[in-house]
């Protein structure tokens, strides 16, 4: 496989891996709250890297990719 065909690989993985981080972001409450404890805790585990109690509220510290997408829901830049 040439080098451009490899990158042109690439990108489509990219582009489809990002359309199902979307996706999994978009329903992840919903597919949460339909999970036995057990998956609850590996999706857990799978989004966060800690969290903190901070004057009674939980604060999470979301895994990269999923710290971006907080970041942008908290700033409320989705749409631009």
């Amino acid at each position: 496989m040439s080098q451009i065909q490899a990158h042109h690989v690439a990108d489509h993985r990219y582009y489809d891996d990002g359309l199902k981080l979307l996706e999994l972001a978009s329903k992840a409450h919903e597919l949460y709250s339909k999970q036995p404890v057990e998956q609850k805790h590996r999706f857990l585990r799978i989004l966060l890297s800690n969290c903190t109690l901070q004057d009674g509220t939980l604060r999470p510290t979301y895994k990269k990719p999923f710290d971006i997408l907080a970041r942008g829901i908290e700033k409320g830049k989705w749409g631009e």
